[in-house]
């Protein structure tokens, strides 16, 4: 018994973020143009800065997520590895 990691599927998971992430930006596509929104123009232009900002953190912390899944499995496997090789070989006393 025990846990199992394949990496086969946590390369996948990184992958499904990443494209995800792909799909959404290219969604969003780049701000169009000014903003023109009367006396209430710089009010709003500093709102749409902070999302892009809001956005673009979130985007990096995602991507970095996403790697770090595909990087879990090679931890996983040099821990498991590190504790295999502490346990007594089971030779007789």
């Amino acid at each position: 018994m025990g846990f199992q990691a394949d990496q086969a599927d946590l390369d996948g998971l990184s992958n499904t973020i990443n494209e995800s992430l792909n799909s959404l930006n290219a969604a969003a596509g780049a701000p169009e143009g000014e903003v023109d929104a009367g006396e209430s123009t710089a009010a709003v232009t500093g709102m749409m800065a902070s999302l892009y900002e809001s956005l673009t953190t979130m985007t990096q912390d995602t991507q970095q997520a996403a790697a770090e899944v595909a990087d879990s499995g090679g931890v996983y496997t040099r821990t498991d590895d590190q504790a295999a090789s502490g346990l007594p070989t089971g030779g007789s006393n």
